[in-house]
């Protein structure tokens, strides 16, 4: 992803997916700083690769980060996991997006991630609709 894309690729965190995402601040031009974003197991029932779907949530990272940010102005020490899911429909909307069992202190978190998730345009899946469990570990800065 590009800095402009707000989300620098950090490496992989073990146990919890390939991918840890961190702020990257294009107007300081180095450095990566602030709240992560790991993705945890990601299970997708339907003809939909799952890769295709992570490749499709990363884009928005950046837009899923900044619903925890809001609640971290609140609670610096917050974290937790966020599970979402998604029913994607055969033109690759998706359908519906909810909570499906977060465990963070603060649920506007997991509703902010959810209607972030409803918005994002995948791409249509084969034979019909997919659902998706997404997990997602936030942590704050430090």
């Amino acid at each position: 992803m590009s800095p402009e894309a707000g989300v620098a690729l950090v490496g992989k965190d073990e146990g919890l997916g390939d991918l840890r995402v961190s702020p990257y601040d294009a107007s300081a031009g180095h450095g990566l700083h602030g709240a992560t974003i790991r993705e945890g197991t990601l299970t997708v029932s339907g003809r939909l690769a799952p890769e295709v779907v992570q490749r499709t949530a990363r884009r928005h990272f950046g837009e899923l980060r900044a619903c925890y940010e809001i609640a971290l102005r609140e609670d610096p020490t917050l974290s937790g996991k966020v599970s979402i899911k998604l029913v994607i429909g055969a033109t690759g909307r998706v359908v519906s997006s909810a909570d499906a069992g977060s465990e963070i202190r603060a649920p506007e978190v997991a509703e902010c991630v959810a209607k972030r998730f409803a918005e994002i345009a995948f791409p249509p899946p084969d034979g019909g609709v997919v659902t998706v469990v997404y997990r997602l570990l936030f942590e704050p800065p430090g």
